[in-house]
C-alpha cells in the first residue's frame, strides 16, 4: 500500500514539474526563464534587453502587473487596449532584472 501511495506522489510530481516546463521553458525556472506564462496563461518568448528610458517614451509609463516563477518583477504599459469591456492581452511586456532601470523584454507568441 505505502508503494502504490509513493508511486502516486511521484506521478504527481512529475505531472507538476512537466507543466512548469511547458509554460516557462524549464523545470526550475530563474528570474527571466525563456518562456513566461502571462494573461491567462499566454506564452511570451524573452527578447532582448532594455531601459526604461527606452521604452517610456514610446509606450507610456511602466506599471507593475505581476512576478515572474523567480521573484523579478513584471511590468506592462499602463495603456493597455480594452474592446468590450475585456482587457486585452498586451503584445510586449518587461522584467526587471535586477533594477527596474534595465528590463528584459517578452513578446507575445502565437493568437489567441
Amino acid at each position: 500500500m505505502a508503494g502504490l501511495v509513493a508511486l502516486g506522489v511521484l506521478f504527481a510530481a512529475g505531472i507538476k514539474l512537466d507543466e512548469r516546463h511547458h509554460d516557462y521553458g524549464a523545470y526550475f525556472p530563474g528570474r527571466t526563464p525563456a518562456k513566461l506564462a502571462y494573461c491567462g496563461g499566454r506564452h511570451y518568448l524573452r527578447g532582448d534587453p532594455v531601459t526604461s528610458a527606452e521604452i517610456e517614451p514610446a509606450g507610456g509609463s511602466l506599471v507593475a502587473a505581476g512576478r515572474t516563477p523567480g521573484g523579478a518583477t513584471l511590468f506592462g504599459s499602463i495603456r493597455t487596449a480594452q474592446t468590450r469591456g475585456e482587457t486585452m492581452c498586451p503584445t510586449v511586456v518587461w522584467v526587471a532584472d535586477p533594477n527596474p532601470a534595465h528590463l528584459i523584454s517578452y513578446v507575445l507568441s502565437g493568437g489567441p
